[in-house]
């Protein structure tokens, strides 16, 4: 993994504490692979089935962010990960190389979901019921996939032009619950 996937959100996690219990943990989640695909013209079908083998089969997580079109998120990465990749899509979809393209953050604790409800404007307990649930949205005018990966535990993506700003707005989110984000090691 290069150096630009690993460090997207760290000059912001850096002064954070390391303790835990205050209702809010933050650690930037670390992957090798991401990878925007699209399904081609009746593709959507076979790509699905496709993706999901992909992902037993690599350890992947698919996040679908729009109609025929997913984020693939992977512990792999490089090119023999993507030649694989292009190979078990079979014709069925195209796929882009955005492994540098996102910051991924780990909320967790008591207050993630109360945190991350502030700037979806969605009802967060069905939009996110079950662990694997996702959706792409905008918090404060920055793009975002979020997926729920644990009951007080989710993932956000966000394009990693719109680090800087995603974090401020972070930060104002839990300092209206009066909490201080930690972060976890």
């Amino acid at each position: 993994m290069d150096n630009i996937s690993k460090s997207a959100f760290a000059p912001y996690l850096q002064g954070l504490e390391t303790a835990a219990g205050h209702g809010l943990e933050v650690k930037e989640w670390t992957v090798a692979g991401i990878a925007a695909v699209m399904a081609r013209p009746d593709g959507q079908d076979a790509a699905t089935q496709c993706l999901a083998d992909f992902a037993t089969t690599h350890g992947a997580m698919v996040l679908n962010i729009g109609p025929a079109q997913w984020l693939l998120i992977a512990p792999q990465g490089g090119p023999a990960w993507h030649d694989a990749l292009d190979c078990a899509l079979g014709g069925s979809a195209t796929h882009f190389d955005q492994s540098a393209g996102f910051g991924l953050l780990a909320l967790s604790g008591s207050k993630a979901g109360t945190v991350l409800q502030k700037g979806l404007f969605v009802d967060l307990d069905v939009a996110l019921a079950v662990d694997g649930a996702n959706l792409a949205s905008m918090i404060a005018h920055v793009p975002v996939i979020a997926c729920r990966t644990a009951p007080d535990a989710f993932l956000v993506a966000v394009p990693r032009s719109y680090v800087g700003s995603f974090w401020h707005w972070l930060e104002a989110a839990a300092t209206a619950e009066a909490i201080k984000p930690t972060a976890r090691r």
